[in-house]
């Protein structure tokens, strides 16, 4: 709901209130009005506090070496090489509040970074990303880095794993559902897919 329709509502409800009531506005009805536009502010100013709006995620590089860090290529794709950023951000444009501890976390990689080298995030060597990372994992799990690290791995990793090219050395013929197990009644074979 954006603001100007918040507004209008407002008015309308407004409008609505006179007249029924002949002209005299109630207590309830004038709280009513007070919460629409107090919405409408917090919503905006929320909005220009992160500095994120819809379709611009702000430090997609940052998003993405994390990504790579998380679920880096191995004889399976990396996470940027399945598009998993892609799909993180897509989710990020539908819902502010994870827009808002996507960028926040994106903010505090780099912020810890600089703390460490005076550099960005994205320019670490992999050692000191995965250090980084891993404070974020057992630090307090009420705190921004954990709350960051466990909703995009959480998320990375149900993408990652749900696409067939991260599936390339399972010897099974195909996922389990829907169909079942198309080689079930065929006897396990030798694995001879380098995956160790």
């Amino acid at each position: 709901m954006n603001r100007h329709t918040v507004i209008i509502a407002a008015f309308s409800y407004i409008e609505e209130v006179y007249s029924k009531k002949m002209n005299i506005i109630n207590r309830r009805a004038f709280l009513k009005l007070l919460s629409f536009c107090g919405l409408a502010l917090v919503r905006r100013s929320e909005a220009a506090k992160i500095g994120y709006s819809a379709g611009k995620f702000p430090d997609r590089q940052t998003l993405s070496i994390y990504l790579d860090t998380l679920i880096p290529a191995d004889i399976t794709p990396s996470a940027t090489e399945l598009k998993i950023d892609e799909l993180l951000t897509l989710k990020a444009d539908r819902n502010r509040a994870y827009a808002t501890l996507l960028t926040q976390g994106c903010n505090w990689l780099d912020q810890q970074a600089r703390n460490r080298s005076q550099q960005s995030f994205k320019l670490l060597p992999e050692n000191e990303r995965i250090a980084i990372i891993a404070s974020a994992e057992s630090g307090d799990p009420r705190s921004l880095a954990s709350r960051f690290y466990f909703a995009s791995r959480n998320d990375a990793f149900f993408h990652y794993y749900a696409h067939p090219k991260s599936q390339t050395c399972l010897t099974n013929a195909g996922t389990p559902q829907p169909l079942g197990y198309p080689d079930h009644n065929k006897a396990p074979q030798e694995n001879t897919t380098q995956c160790l």
